[in-house]
């Protein structure tokens, strides 16, 4: 079967199927990505972020100010 030949089945479940498809292969891959272990360069880069949070921790910008400035991005726009 086709990706595209999937799809078009997937978009013929009914709502609740779909919702049942979604969940069971958002759970099929967060079981893959937790079976696959991280490489070293990818723990170094995960050391490194956190090192840098320890040293500036007032350098993030709070949730609410990223949701507000893409609400305002958004005003007004048609989003699909």
């Amino acid at each position: 079967m086709t990706f595209d030949e999937v799809l078009n089945a997937a978009r013929r479940l009914n709502w609740d199927e779909q919702t049942l498809l979604v969940h069971l292969l958002q759970e099929e891959l967060r079981l893959e990505i937790e079976a696959t272990p991280l490489t070293a360069e990818q723990i170094a880069e995960l050391d490194r972020r956190i090192d840098d949070i320890q040293d500036h921790p007032d350098a993030g910008v709070p949730w609410e100010e990223v949701l507000s400035a893409a609400r305002q991005r958004l005003k007004g726009k048609v989003v699909e």
